[in-house]
């Protein structure tokens, strides 16, 4: 191969990777997005939130509960009474994909796409 090859086979590679970091982070940042609240495998909540929606919803189930709070785009679990903790401690979710799942309480707080929206096309 000539030096002029490496060149070419760089700036290639180069416009693949940037195409595809724009088409990923375009697909994980859009604001048509839906808070889906699961517990025990039963939705109990769909929620479509963007930067001005904000809610504080608190979950029992008998003796169990979890405070969940929503703004500026962002979801998280503020407290809780399980004992590991780790949905307290999860970092704030955001963008299409991300879930917070609490174990014990069998609860899943996963953001999704909104239905009418295609993700990706294959031919």
């Amino acid at each position: 191969m000539k030096r002029g090859d490496y060149k070419i086979i760089i700036i290639i590679l180069a416009l693949v990777l940037g195409a595809y970091g724009y088409v990923f982070y375009k697909g994980m940042s859009t604001n048509d997005k839906i808070l889906t609240i699961t517990q025990d495998q039963e939705v109990l909540y769909e929620f479509k939130i963007d930067e001005s929606y904000s809610n504080m919803i608190r979950i029992e189930n008998d003796d169990q509960y979890n405070v969940i709070y929503i703004q500026d785009g962002e979801v998280w679990v503020e407290e809780a009474n399980c004992l590991n903790q780790v949905c307290v401690t999860h970092s704030h979710v955001s963008k299409i994909g991300e879930m917070i799942v609490c174990i014990p309480h069998k609860l899943i707080l996963e953001i999704k796409g909104d239905k009418n929206v295609l993700d990706i096309i294959v031919d």
